[in-house]
């Protein structure tokens, strides 16, 4: 496992999310370390990222549905992930906000989150059943951390000592197809389901998969899996919800003779039914126990091509990672299933690895990286070309961010500002992973298609197309000193400067754009970022002037690594030089104003950051420490 602890606290010290510390209390659960606006549930890639509202007046797990994230908020793309248990004859709800008859709520009794994990406790007659939603983080696996793969695992024991008979279920519904697989209607859809290898796999996609396009933020090429291994007391079946849920409620099973034998189903009455949702569900009856080993179900949602690239040779296409492992998706997602062993443990390594270094610094720091970085992770995809032999070209890794949200300068993929405020997060578990997104940006501007003197802030407009964004911009300092931070940073994170070699022309000339620009960065930026201030007039923003700086600092660290030392010594004497500059014009009175001329409005010097991290020494001390 790697992780980079010499970054840990610029890691923390990045996340934007403001929290109270420790366990917090709705009056009828804990949730720990604390209750925040929402809760990951499956998250692992910018389509399977399914969050559970929360904050206050929060709903527990089976009083409410999951929704996709997005940015128009949580209310309108609902995720149906249901849940229950059977126990001696009396049946109760887990997840999901689904009215089942003769079905009970348990009693939610509280909710952990770790990187990797949230788990729910619940009460359920005289066993407490633990539901764990899992999305694997493996550090040196890319086939795992390329996989749209959740695992939903759930154990029970009992309270009082004695054996009782439980029964587990979970299944996904036709409102997974249309959102998660993004089918414009239940008409285009196809079912099917694959039980070879010692798994089962439940399926659904569109009947005619469309690429590189997106309805409802969707793939419309993806196919959703719900998956389990056969074991002793396992059933499934397809259906309508109501009546799926209900076989389960009765009879803690499920009539697995509507298939026999692998294939697709299709039952026109069941995909335009008006009295309910098509639904895949599956059981396990576990007897009579006092306590459960895990029962586990995977979720996966996947593709088999996901993105199109406007590289230096032209229009690619790129394929995830994963399917280098094995072309069949069924096999795929029983290497998935069986992987699970091995991967609970990394992640319980790995959750305990970033509690410890968080706990280091302060025990807020802890808490916010158990929520943050899941969705970090899950905001990219991991993919791989095909040579010119016809074979994946496993050494031609790249990756592409989505937006997730639309935060930020640019709704675009790849969009630098969001990158560079992820990067110390890919410094500190592998840096390999922010490499592999930099080399598509640094990729499509060594080509002739781009000829702007900036960096440029993405490398397409709208997911999954990462087509090209040659157009001019009003953040050219900005994403340039951005661009040669995390340059940088990936150097001294992994001693290698290969990609900073492959592409220092174009590094230098944005060292060039930040030397004539940044310390008087003009009044074009300010109004764009900062419209409540427009009536003050504005202009040279002292914060957007220390970023260019410090990225021409960060410049000359470069070429000095490189051997262009006499690049290196002209860089850092401007920088040192336009840095005392920059004091004399900023500092007043032991205070920094947001522009050179506001001494009226203060600001957060947020990007001396980079000087830090970056280990530059370039920001005087006594400026460091207003």
């Amino acid at each position: 496992m790697h992780l980079n602890r010499s970054l840990t606290k610029v890691f923390l010290a990045l996340s934007s999310i403001v929290v109270g510390a420790v366990a917090q209390s709705s009056g009828q659960w804990t949730t720990s370390p604390f209750n925040p606006p929402a809760i990951p549930l499956a998250v692992k890639s910018p389509y399977l990222n399914s969050w559970l509202p929360q904050g206050k007046n929060a709903s527990a797990a089976n009083e409410a549905w999951a929704t996709f994230w997005n940015e128009a908020g949580f209310d309108d793309l609902i995720n149906t992930l249901y849940a229950g248990a059977n126990v001696d004859g009396v049946s109760y709800r887990l997840l999901g906000n689904a009215e089942v008859p003769n079905v009970i709520t348990a009693q939610q009794l509280a909710v952990v989150i770790t990187a990797t994990r949230t788990s729910f406790l619940f009460k359920a007659g005289a066993m407490e059943i633990n539901a764990t939603f899992l999305s694997p983080i493996d550090l040196n696996n890319l086939t795992t951390m390329s996989r749209p793969t959740t695992y939903l695992y759930m154990t029970a024991s009992s309270t009082d000592g004695k054996s009782h008979e439980v029964a587990l279920y979970s299944d996904v519904s036709s409102r997974n197809f249309i959102e998660w697989g993004a089918v414009p209607d239940l008409a285009d859809a196809t079912v099917g389901f694959a039980n070879d290898t010692g798994f089962l796999h439940l399926f659904t996609a569109a009947a005619q998969p469309a690429r590189y396009s997106e309805i409802n933020q969707q793939s419309p090429s993806a196919t959703v899996y719900l998956s389990m291994q056969e074991i002793e007391g396992m059933t499934f079946e397809v259906g309508l919800d109501s009546n799926v849920r209900a076989n389960f409620a009765v009879n803690s099973s499920l009539a697995s003779a509507a298939f026999t034998q692998g294939g697709e189903f299709i039952d026109p009455s069941l995909l335009n039914s008006t009295s309910g949702l098509p639904t895949l569900g599956m059981a396990v009856d576990l007897g009579d126990l006092r306590e459960s080993g895990i029962v586990v179900w995977t979720l996966t949602l996947m593709e088999t091509s996901n993105i199109q690239f406007a590289s230096v040779d032209g229009i690619q296409h790129r394929y995830p990672y994963y399917l280098s492992e094995s072309l069949s998706v069924p096999n795929t997602s029983a290497n998935i299933a069986g992987d699970f062993d091995n991967i609970l443990l990394n992640s319980i390594s790995i959750d305990n690895a970033v509690r410890a270094d968080g706990l280091a610094v302060s025990q807020e720091y802890a808490d916010i990286l158990a929520l943050s970085l899941r969705q970090v992770m899950a905001s990219m995809e991991i993919t791989i070309s095909v040579g010119s032999d016809g074979q994946w070209n496993t050494s031609d890794v790249m990756s592409f961010m989505k937006n997730m949200g639309n935060l930020g300068s640019s709704v675009g993929i790849n969009c630098v500002d969001i990158l560079y405020s992820a990067f110390p997060a890919f410094m500190y578990l592998n840096s390999a992973f922010g490499r592999y997104l930099l080399e598509p940006l640094f990729n499509y501007q060594d080509s002739p298609a781009y000829t702007l003197p900036y960096a440029a802030q993405d490398i397409g407009t709208v997911y999954p197309n990462a087509t090209g964004n040659p157009n001019p911009h009003m953040f050219g300092i900005e994403e340039s000193a951005n661009m040669i931070i995390m340059t940088y940073a990936d150097i001294l994170a992994s001693g290698d400067g290969g990609l900073a070699s492959q592409h220092y022309t174009l590094l230098k000339s944005w060292g060039s754009y930040l030397l004539n620009n940044s310390l008087l960065p003009g009044e074009s930026y300010t109004k764009r970022l900062a419209p409540e201030f427009a009536e003050d007039n504005l202009t040279n923003m002292t914060n957007l002037a220390l970023k260019g700086i410090i990225g021409l600092g960060a410049m000359a660290q470069i070429s000095d690594f490189l051997g262009f030392v006499e690049d290196g010594s002209d860089f850092r004497g401007n920088a040192e030089a336009m840095i005392a500059k920059w004091q004399q014009m900023a500092v007043i009175d032991d205070q920094v104003f947001l522009s050179y001329n506001a001494q009226n409005v203060t600001g957060l010097l947020y990007n001396l950051y980079a000087d830090k991290m970056l280990e530059l020494g370039l920001v005087p001390q006594s400026v460091r420490i207003f």
